[in-house]
């Protein structure tokens, strides 16, 4: 994708066809940001930052060069970019830490 991928508020991504996360790549030449309440699925693969905004999710990755922002977000990754520390794909949930 050319740009900057922006998904509106509350927009799901829904895989068919037995389609799933682990094989889907979004690569973005520029921000990425996933909507309040939105859910998204793949690896995404960004040129500069990716930014959850307030109760989005992911089933994936979020692979990019400068910065991850979420804002009580839930990134859970399919199996195949699954580590030994978590091998159910138990979901990891954040909520931002502002420091002055």
């Amino acid at each position: 994708i050319t740009g900057t991928l922006t998904t509106a508020s509350n927009a799901v991504i829904v895989l068919t066809g037995g389609a799933q996360a682990k094989n889907i790549f979004w690569q973005v030449s520029g921000a990425i940001v996933i909507g309040v309440g939105s859910h998204v699925e793949g690896v995404f693969l960004g040129a500069t930052a990716i930014t959850f905004l307030t109760g989005s999710s992911m089933n994936g990755a979020a692979l990019v060069q400068t910065a991850v922002t979420m804002g009580s977000a839930t990134v859970v990754k399919p199996t195949a970019v699954q580590n030994t520390a978590s091998p159910t794909g138990t979901p990891v949930t954040t909520s931002p830490t502002i420091s002055a």
